[in-house]
């Protein structure tokens, strides 16, 4: 499996969110990858220099954009052995007090916070599965925190009590999104925006591209009073798209670096 990672926040500052899609089988993850590209090529969504244009929810502002992005998500529901699962908490200045130790910065404090979000993704997204790959746009927000020594730790070779067993994540590594290799990033980008934007609504096709994805779900809303009655299978890859909204709480506990130990 390779989790397709990506993270925001809406501009007052005061929600995270964090986000991947969850793609099993190397053949479903070209076909995934391929078919964006191709929905790219036939609408001519490129930049001046023939490179394709990356899809991203904060550049929707076109019909053209609006288009590529709906047709990217009806590809995210015909696509197999493909889910995405999305976690939101809303935060204040106070909150940060949780994290880490009292001498840190409140910059190094969020994006404590951040990786701590994360790992409860992973732990909520996973399932059953082992030896995953964890892919992730470029994280501003975790910076300064050691975030993949971080993640390895906890899901890695170094989390293991036997050497006979297989880890949750068997490697973690940074891509840039705006690669056509990359595009399932982007997708999960435009998915986690529709999130954000029923939170915090915006542009009216930003509003359509959400709008359009509460069609595809069958579902009220992206809202938290919604999403708290939906149920959620104990196999995660049994429901195509989740959110999870979270208290604080659930994500206070403060996470220690250690050197990964050989095998």
């Amino acid at each position: 499996m390779k989790i397709y990672f990506d993270e925001s926040e809406d501009f007052n500052r005061n929600a995270l969110l964090v986000s991947a899609i969850f793609v099993y089988g190397d053949s479903k993850i070209n076909e995934l990858r391929d078919g964006i590209n191709e929905i790219k090529k036939l609408n001519n969504f490129q930049q001046p220099d023939g490179q394709n244009k990356e899809i991203k929810y904060n550049k929707i502002a076109s019909d053209l954009d609006l288009k590529v992005s709906k047709e990217c998500i009806d590809l995210f529901f015909q696509s197999k052995n493909t889910y995405f699962r999305s976690c939101i908490v809303f935060w204040n200045k106070n909150d940060l007090r949780r994290f880490g130790r009292r001498d840190q910065n409140e910059k190094l404090k969020k994006a404590i916070l951040y990786t701590n979000l994360t790992k409860k993704l992973i732990k909520l997204g996973v399932g059953g599965f082992k030896n995953c790959i964890l892919l992730y746009d470029e994280l501003v927000r975790c910076k300064g925190d050691h975030f993949q020594q971080i993640i390895e730790n906890n899901f890695g070779y170094s989390s293991l009590r036997a050497s006979t067993d297989f880890p949750v994540i068997k490697s973690v590594a940074s891509l840039k999104s705006n690669d056509d290799f990359n595009s399932i990033v982007q997708l999960t980008d435009l998915l986690m925006g529709c999130v954000l934007n029923q939170n915090f609504p915006s542009s009216i096709n930003k509003n359509k591209i959400r709008e359009y994805l509460i069609s595809k779900l069958s579902v009220r809303d992206l809202k938290k009073e919604t999403w708290d009655r939906i149920y959620e299978p104990a196999e995660p890859q049994n429901r195509k798209f989740y959110i999870h909204y979270l208290n604080i709480d659930a994500i206070t506990v403060n996470h220690k670096t250690r050197k990964n130990r050989s095998r």
